[in-house]
């Protein structure tokens, strides 16, 4: 790893209020940051020797420190020694990089809503306006909760890929899905929420909906992949964790409330299952739509961003296809389909999504017809709490 200053103990309390991002008054911090009104002395016995439940553990013998899948977990989609190799140093707030054949010590991950952001050319070269942005708030307001957390490093993808630089970019999207999957942590930053309720259930003149997190194409995966997923709102309150409100963001995603707390793994849910999960949900570009699909389905696609949506998703069932071949019959896709797509109507897109709707709809109808989807005047009861925020 490259050098950078030590922290022998963990850091001080000025340390971490230096940390505060603006915008938040003196009041919240009791709730915003549960420990920051205690001194050093009083706030050592609460600071946590292990962290949170994740699926990666970081082992030490002999000197020699290894990573391993934790074995409490169900089987995991990507292999546990697939991680970040850039973070923020949470103390320093400086860019740190490690190298492919060192261990990663446990680290915090960022999901969040891109809104002006810092990315990593500004982050290592900043600008006179560089801290009075939302983004740069954003990423105090991590970094903050990752030391609380006992955690010095924190993936966050706006600053941590060069987005200058298509091979880092390429790097990353491919190994995304393992670097949720391995986190300590995810911190769901969710800017468009106040209450606990407003997460599933907010309203607009359209009727019922929810946060825009929860509609995203690579959002899915940042639900799905982590062990522990803690969500925070505009002012960095804690609103809970997806065990806690598993059964509100089952019914407004259609993922299985125990695809959500670990009690399934995604190898034991059907592929087509998996994609109408991706139904409705949004991309800014439109090749993601395949591409945020990948580590669900436990393959690799590199992305080409000069490429249109349909030729990212025949890509994306041509490799699925060669990993399932049953996959090709349960779709009616013929058996030069991949070698001459241009001669069909339809794409794999088309092909796939037509399928994965009908499960949709299947799922929702039965849903509905055992009385799951009934309208939820208690929004507490749908996110499985009593306690109103």
């Amino acid at each position: 790893m490259n050098s950078v200053p030590g922290m022998s103990s963990r850091p001080s309390y000025s340390s971490l209020c230096s940390l505060t991002p603006s915008g938040i008054s003196s009041d919240h911090y009791s709730t915003v940051f549960p420990f920051s009104s205690l001194s050093d002395k009083e706030l050592g016995p609460f600071w946590p020797d292990s962290g949170y439940s994740s699926h990666r553990l970081v082992l030490e013998q002999h000197g020699h420190k290894t990573s391993i899948k934790n074995p409490t977990s169900l089987a995991l989609m990507a292999r546990t020694d697939i991680c970040p190799l850039r973070f923020i140093d949470a103390f320093t707030l400086q860019l740190v990089e490690f190298n492919r054949d060192e261990t990663i010590p446990p680290y915090a991950i960022l999901s969040h809503r891109w809104r002006e952001e810092v990315v990593y050319e500004e982050f290592i070269n900043p600008r006179k306006d560089t801290k009075t942005k939302l983004g740069y708030q954003k990423i105090l307001g991590s970094c903050r909760q990752a030391l609380q957390d006992d955690i010095r490093f924190i993936w966050i993808d706006t600053c941590c890929i060069n987005q200058g630089d298509p091979n880092d970019i390429a790097m990353n999207i491919t190994s995304m899905y393992a670097y949720y999957q391995n986190a300590e942590v995810c911190y769901v930053y969710l800017m468009d929420v106040v209450k606990r309720r407003d997460i599933c259930y907010s309203r607009d003149k359209f009727g019922q909906t929810g946060s825009e997190w929860l509609k995203r194409g690579w959002t899915m995966q940042e639900l799905v992949a982590p062990r522990t997923v803690i969500f925070f709102n505009k002012q960095w309150m804690y609103l809970g964790d997806k065990h806690e409100l598993r059964r509100g963001i089952s019914q407004i995603t259609n993922i299985s409330p125990t695809a959500l707390s670990g009690e399934q793994s995604l190898q034991d849910i059907d592929i087509l299952t998996r994609m109408a999960w991706a139904t409705n949900r949004e991309t800014t570009k439109p090749q993601d739509k395949a591409y945020c699909l990948q580590g669900l389905f436990g393959v690799v696609v590199e992305p080409d961003y000069d490429e249109d949506m349909s030729t990212s998703f025949n890509r994306l069932g041509e490799v699925l296809c060669n990993a399932q071949p049953e996959l090709k019959e349960r779709l009616g896709i013929p058996d030069d389909f991949f070698n001459n797509p241009s001669l069909y109507e339809k794409s794999f897109y088309d092909l796939a999504w037509d399928k994965s709707v009908d499960i949709w709809y299947q799922d929702y109808a039965a849903a509905r017809d055992r009385g799951l989807l009934k309208h939820f005047d208690n929004y507490d009861e749908a996110l499985g709490r009593s306690d109103r925020v």
